[in-house]
């Protein structure tokens, strides 16, 4: 049984990636949904903490970008790289990449 379920979660993440986008993570509900139903396994809960944390850093960076933040950050690193050219790679590290 358990190469059964291990064919049905690969069949389901390789047409996932074929169609990209959105249809990955809606052909990922359906496999648990085949899961769940069919065979009977119970879903886990879901993880709510990294959840918020996506929520969080997506909230911030919409808020960059709408006020002009995103902009300033990507103006203040290109003069940091530009005083410091020699010292790039150590530089970059810490650079946000726009």
């Amino acid at each position: 049984m358990f190469y059964v379920h291990m064919l049905l979660l690969l069949a389901v993440i390789f047409v996932g990636i074929r169609y990209g986008g959105i249809a990955f993570g809606l052909l990922g509900g359906l496999g648990v949904s085949i899961l769940s139903f069919f065979f009977g396994i119970a879903p886990g809960t879901p993880p709510i903490g990294v959840m918020l944390i996506i929520l969080a850093v997506v909230a911030a960076s919409a808020t960059l970008e709408a006020t002009g933040g995103l902009k300033l950050l990507v103006q203040y690193a290109e003069k940091l790289l530009r005083k410091h050219h020699l010292k790039w790679f150590s530089l970059v590290l810490f650079v946000p990449i726009h």
